[in-house]
């Protein structure tokens, strides 16, 4: 599995690869907008892990560009702690999608990472 984790904090960044990287993850970070859709122009992703508040780019635009890269058939993880804008974001996400409201534990992450991976090749 190939992971891409996208937030302007570079500290939760690397906590989430370390800990994905020792759950067997390859996991790749972007700390910007710009840099993850460089990224995904140059490599494929299993999964997309997305903050939604990014300092160079709005996250539903990264997420729009990002979607159009990557194609349908890759799911995305939204991460956000605007508990307000929760049903616009649900608004934005397929099926296939899924959100998890910050603060959240490293293990709920990987469950829901396994869960779309499950629910895609199925």
């Amino acid at each position: 599995m190939n992971v891409l984790v996208i937030d302007d904090h570079a500290e939760l960044v690397r906590k989430i690869q370390r800990f994905l990287n020792a759950q067997g993850i390859s996991t790749e970070i972007a700390l910007s907008g710009r840099q993850a859709l460089e990224q995904c122009r140059e490599n494929d992703y299993d999964v997309v892990v997305l903050d939604l508040y990014l300092p160079d780019m709005d996250g539903s635009e990264a997420f729009k560009h990002m979607r159009a890269m990557a194609g349908p058939g890759v799911p995305f993880i939204i991460m956000t702690g605007d508990t307000e804008r929760v049903e616009a974001i649900q608004g934005l996400v397929s099926e296939r999608d899924d959100l998890i409201l910050k603060p959240f534990h490293f293990d709920e992450l990987l469950a829901r990472l396994s869960n779309l991976l499950l629910a895609c090749h199925l």
